[in-house]
């Protein structure tokens, strides 16, 4: 999915779709059909990548974006970020260091939240 959104097109997946369309199926998919572990991920790639999105495709992802962010902001877990790719996919996309570097939307971020005064 990552590769699709930074190429802007489809890799892996059918030539008929669109970057967007992997984008869309990447931020829908759940972990143990309920954790949407890797929303954030595929929305900073494509902030970072700029696919190919027209007005209404960007719409929807700054909407999801803003969700995102109450839902963590919220103490929620949904949209918890899985990190244990987070090594491999530096390696392989150095353009998303600086992002997976952040606590944002996982564990660390919620106890920093937590401790907070």
């Amino acid at each position: 999915m990552l590769l699709s959104v930074k190429h802007n097109r489809p890799i892996g997946y059918h030539k008929d779709h669109s970057a967007y369309q992997v984008l869309e199926a990447g931020v829908r998919q759940t972990i143990q059909g309920k954790h949407r572990g890797f929303a954030v991920l595929y929305l900073w790639a494509s902030y970072i990548y700029k696919p190919t999105l027209n007005p209404k495709q960007r719409q929807w992802r700054d909407v999801l974006a803003q969700e995102i962010k109450q839902s963590i902001g919220a103490g929620e877990t949904t949209f918890r970020r899985t990190t244990y790719y987070d090594e491999a996919i530096r390696l392989l996309f150095p353009e998303m260091d600086e992002k997976l570097c952040s606590s944002f939307a996982t564990e660390r971020d919620n106890q920093e939240t937590a401790t907070a005064p």
